[in-house]
């Protein structure tokens, strides 16, 4: 069993951070679900998804933003959208 974190084994924020803009960008270019981000604060949107990520792998990063289930409430996000998001994080 490995003794690094998830963590440390992405590379850190700095790696980190590069995903979080990488799923961004293609989340911007997906027919699917781009209008949804074409209004988007970019530096913010990669600033929170870098937090999540970090904080969520072990990193000493403290995510900010708002609980999953609020920060989606109210959005009607259909089967095809949720499909579409992760297959862009795969």
């Amino acid at each position: 069993m490995s003794e690094t974190t998830l963590y440390e084994r992405l590379g850190g924020e700095e790696r980190i951070r590069a995903l979080a803009t990488t799923i961004f960008e293609k989340h911007r270019n997906n027919g699917t679900i781009q209008t949804r981000y074409a209004a988007s604060d970019r530096d913010d949107v990669i600033r929170l998804v870098t937090e999540f990520i970090c904080s969520g792998t072990g990193g000493p990063q403290t995510y900010t933003g708002r609980d999953m289930l609020t920060a989606h409430r109210g959005m009607n996000i259909s089967e095809e959208e949720f499909v579409a998001v992760l297959d862009d994080i795969m």
